[in-house]
C-alpha cells in the first residue's frame, strides 16, 4: 500500500494538553546500588550515566571540581589515558564527562554486544583513577591558555562578573584568575575525588536496549564496591546579594556585552513555571519582544535572549546580549522599556497563545530519542521533583493568563531589583 500525501492541505492541527514520557523503573543491585532504567530502544545501543551530587558548588578550592571531572579518564593503575581511549575506540564506544555548578556526570555510549567490555573500562575510570601528574600539568596549561584567551572577550567577562555580582564569594560566583590554575595540585584533585565521586553520592541511569544480562554485568562489576555510611556533604547555600551596576570600560571594544538579571525562585517554587513563561515572552524565542525590538526593529544586535537558569538552591533570571558600542545606552534603554511594558500592560491574547504553542512545540522537539526521555527524568529527579512536574507544566502553559503574568512582572521584575553588567563602552 502506498501512502499519498495531499500537499495542498495543511496537516491537521490539534491542541497538545500533555505528553507521554517513558518513565524510569528502579532496580536495586545486590550491593545496594540503585539504578534508574529506561528500556525500549530499537537500536542495540546502551547509555550508562553516573550523575554525582557535586560540581562547582562542592569545591573549597577553585577549579578542583572541573579538573577532577576532566581527569577521571586520564589513567588508572591498569591503563594510561591513551590506552583507555584506544580501547573505547576499538569497541565503538563513546565517553562523555560534564561538570556543572550543582552536578557532575560521566557517561558511556556503547553497542549492546560490547557492553561487558566497555563496562569494564568504564568501571576502571570510576573506581580506579590515579590522576597522573603529567596529565594534570597538561590540563592546567591548556585550561589556563583557554582562560587567557576567553578573558579578552567581553562576553566572557560579562558572564563572570554577572555571576559574581549575583552570588558573591559563593562557589557559584567566585572569580577565577590565571594563577588559580597554577595553584591546583594532584592532592587537591585526588581528595576531591575521594570525597565526592563515590557511588553513594551518585545517581545511576541506564538507558537503551538492555535486559537482565546487562543488569547482571553491571551488578558484577560494582560488586566489589563497599558502600559507606554518613557520606552526606552539606553545601553552602547562596545568599541574596544587593543589586548593583557594573561598568567595565574597554576603550578598544567594538561591542559591549550586557547582562541584566537577579536571583529568582528555584525550580520547586510554585511560581517557577509561570515565571519561565513570562521570560519566554520577553526574550525566550526568536519572535520575543527583545528580539523584535533590539534586533529586528533597531538593528542593535545579532541576538538577545532572556530566561531562567535553575540551580539546586537557587535560580537566576538573565538577559544577555552584545551590541555595538555606539548603541549601548540606547539598547539598555530599550531593554528596560520592554521590561516595564510587561509590568504595566497585559500581554495580548494572540501573542500569549503564540508563546504557549511555541513552548509546547519546543517540548515535543526536545524529545528526539530514548536518551531524551532520560534527560527529562534528570530534569525533575535531580531537583527533588517527580514526573508530576510535567503535568503541571502543560496545565500551567495552557491556563496561564495575561493577568497572572502581569502580576508576576510586578512582583519580580522591578527595575531597581536587577543587577546590570556592561563590559565595553557606553
Amino acid at each position: 500500500m502506498t501512502l499519498t500525501l495531499d500537499r495542498t492541505k495543511a496537516p491537521e492541527a490539534y491542541d497538545l494538553k500533555t505528553i507521554h514520557l517513558l518513565h524510569t523503573e528502579s532496580v536495586v543491585l545486590s550491593n545496594g546500588l540503585k539504578v534508574f532504567c529506561i528500556n525500549g530502544a530499537e537500536e542495540e545501543v546502551i547509555k550508562l550515566e553516573l550523575v554525582f551530587k557535586t560540581g562547582t558548588r562542592a569545591e573549597s578550592k577553585k577549579l578542583v571540581a572541573s579538573a577532577c571531572n576532566y581527569l577521571l579518564n586520564a589513567g588508572s593503575t591498569k591503563m594510561s589515558s591513551s590506552e583507555i581511549m584506544e580501547k573505547l575506540d576499538f569497541y565503538g564506544s563513546f565517553y562523555q564527562h560534564d561538570n556543572q555548578l550543582d552536578r557532575a556526570s560521566i557517561s558511556i555510549y556503547t553497542l549492546k554486544k560490547y557492553f561487558k567490555e566497555t563496562l569494564d573500562i568504564f568501571a576502571d575510570i570510576i573506581l580506579d583513577p590515579v590522576f597522573p601528574e603529567e596529565e594534570l600539568a597538561i590540563y592546567k596549561e591548556n585550561a589556563k591558555q583557554r582562560f587567557l584567551i576567553n578573558i579578552t572577550k567581553n562576553d566572557y567577562r560579562a558572564r563572570r562578573e554577572f555571576h559574581n555580582a549575583l552570588y558573591g564569594n559563593h562557589p557559584y560566583g567566585k572569580l577565577i584568575e590565571a594563577e588559580d590554575y597554577d595553584a591546583l595540585t594532584r592532592e587537591d584533585v585526588l581528595n576531591f575525588y575521594k570525597e565526592h565521586y563515590t557511588l553513594e553520592n551518585a545517581s545511576v541511569l541506564m538507558t537503551g536496549n538492555f535486559g537482565e544480562l546487562e543488569l547482571k554485568m553491571l551488578e558484577n562489576v560494582f560488586q566489589v564496591y563497599q558502600f559507606k555510611e554518613n557520606t552526606k556533604v552539606d553545601f553552602l547555600v547562596p545568599s541574596i546579594q544587593e543589586p548593583i551596576k557594573i561598568y567595565n570600560e574597554r576603550p578598544e571594544a567594538l561591542q559591549s556585552a550586557i547582562r541584566i538579571g537577579k536571583q529568582i525562585m528555584h525550580k520547586t517554587d510554585v511560581d517557577y513555571i509561570e515565571f519561565s513563561i513570562l521570560t519566554t515572552v520577553l526574550g525566550g524565542y526568536f519572535g520575543s519582544r527583545l528580539m523584535s525590538n533590539i534586533r529586528e526593529d533597531k538593528g542593535y544586535t545579532y541576538g538577545i535572549g532572556a530566561g531562567v537558569y535553575p540551580l539546586l538552591d537557587s535560580a537566576f533570571f538573565y538577559i544577555a546580549t552584545e551590541v555595538g558600542t555606539e548603541v549601548t545606552n540606547a539598547a539598555l534603554e530599550e531593554i528596560y522599556k520592554e521590561i516595564e511594558r510587561l509590568r504595566i500592560e497585559l500581554i495580548p491574547e494572540e501573542e500569549l497563545n503564540l508563546v504557549k504553542n511555541y513552548l509546547k512545540g519546543s517540548f515535543i522537539g526536545s524529545i528526539e530519542n530514548i536518551f531524551s526521555h532520560a534527560d527529562k527524568f534528570k530534569s525533575v529527579y535531580l531537583y527533588n521533583l517527580n514526573y508530576d512536574y510535567y503535568d503541571r507544566y502543560f496545565k500551567l502553559v495552557d491556563g496561564v493568563s495575561s493577568e497572572r503574568l502581569l502580576q508576576l512582572s510586578k512582583e519580580y521584575l522591578t527595575v531597581n531589583s536587577l543587577t546590570e553588567v556592561v563590559i565595553g563602552k557606553k
